[in-house]
């Protein structure tokens, strides 16, 4: 697999240990290890010049054949941001884990920070 920036970058594999953000819980597992090898970050020409540095090239060899995908920009930048209900079914999928059953009640919350008196009401809803 190659994953193409517009600028290089230092080796981002599935096992992020060797980036320094976090300790997964794979670590040391032989799989992993044997994917993460297999795994590399590039420059991409075509990436050049944007109006920003986030687009990326994702290029999967396998079986004899290479599936390609270029986007150039993301999702959340100015040219492709998300109309509201993308962007609250993106909310809820973060909030979920973390809020349980609050998160629609969270949602909904927010959507009404016009109407609402004090805003202690809505941020305590962001505790689980």
């Amino acid at each position: 697999m190659k994953c193409s920036m517009h600028w290089p970058s230092g080796r981002t594999d599935v096992n992020t240990r060797r980036t320094g953000l976090r300790e997964p819980p794979v670590q040391g597992d032989p799989a992993i290890e044997a994917l993460a090898d297999k795994i590399a970050v590039v420059q991409d020409a075509r990436l050049e010049g944007r109006s920003h540095p986030f687009g990326a090239r994702v290029s999967i060899d396998a079986g004899g054949e290479t599936l390609e995908r270029l986007v150039p920009d993301p999702s959340g930048e100015p040219s492709l941001f998300p109309d509201a209900p993308a962007m609250r079914q993106k909310f809820l999928q973060l909030a979920r884990p973390v809020l349980d059953g609050g998160a629609e009640r969270f949602a909904d919350a927010i959507l009404a920070l016009d109407s609402v008196a004090r805003v202690d009401a809505v941020t305590a809803l962001a505790r689980p």
